[in-house]
This record gives structure tokens, C-alpha cells and sequence, in this order.
């Protein structure tokens, strides 16, 4: 990729860099006509909510997909998620937790579980160098 490719649409151009990006240039670029959407409860998970803001005359709000059901990721079972996306629950290392309520209970798994994955990665990497030193960063112990 190169910023003189007039092929790549705006949307590509600002995002080709980050893994959403990546994904979909691949495909429509490389494999087109033959990508499909994925359950956004299962590969990048968000904790997002399924339904626009709700709306002031009590009416259920529409659904963020275009769909007639909404699935709300908030709700899912984590050990079903295959990837995870951290924006809206903010990342685990600079130790700041989501402050709505309606996804903070996700996000503090989400948070947990990358912890236990890099602590485990920690640990392999030690076994496999046989170092014992502290070779990287400390877990934060602020707020999160």
C-alpha cells in the first residue's frame, strides 16, 4: 500500500493500517465477492451496546446492525468470544475501567482475562529463557 493507490476508498485509507482495516482491504481487495459478516459478539467483541440510545417516547430504539433482533454482546458468555476489541472498555494496561454500568461487569472479565493471558505469556517467556528476573513491566496496580 502506498499513499499515491487512488484505488483505496477513503474508508481504507484512514483505517487499512489498524486489524478492522486490514481485514477488509484483504478481502475486498484480494478476495472479493467473497467475505462474510462474523457475529460482532464472537470475533471483536466490544461490549458495545446492540440498540441506539433509547428513545424519549418509551419505543424500543433500533438496532445498531440494520437487524430486526439485536444480540447484546454485554451479555455473552466470554469463553464464546474468539477475539476482543478494546475501545470502549479501555485498555487493560493503563488501568482504567469503563464507567457504564451496563458493560462494566464485561469489561472487568475482558480485563481479567488479558491479564491471565500475559501472565501466562510472562511465565512461558521466563521457562524458555530460564530468566527469573523480572524482565517485563509489572502489572498495574491502579485504578482497573
Amino acid at each position: 500500500l502506498n499513499s499515491g493507490d487512488t484505488s483505496l476508498s477513503c474508508r481504507f485509507k484512514k483505517s487499512v493500517f489498524q486489524i478492522q482495516g486490514l481485514c477488509a482491504y484483504f478481502y475486498d481487495h484480494f478476495h472479493p465477492e467473497t467475505s462474510l459478516e462474523l457475529n460482532r459478539c464472537v470475533y471483536n467483541l466490544m461490549a458495545d451496546s446492540p440498540r441506539e440510545e433509547p428513545k424519549t417516547d418509551g419505543s424500543q430504539s433500533r438496532c445498531l446492525d440494520g437487524k430486526d433482533g439485536c444480540e447484546d454482546c454485554q451479555k455473552v458468555d466470554l469463553a464464546t468470544a474468539k477475539t476482543i476489541h478494546f475501545t470502549l472498555c479501555r485498555k487493560p494496561w493503563m488501568c482504567h475501567s469503563s464507567t457504564k454500568t451496563n458493560r462494566k461487569e464485561l469489561c472487568k472479565k475482558l480485563h481479567h482475562e488479558w491479564f491471565r493471558v500475559r501472565k501466562d505469556f510472562e511465565l512461558t517467556e521466563r521457562a524458555k529463557n530460564g530468566n527469573t528476573s523480572r524482565d517485563l513491566k509489572d502489572f498495574c496496580r491502579g485504578d482497573g
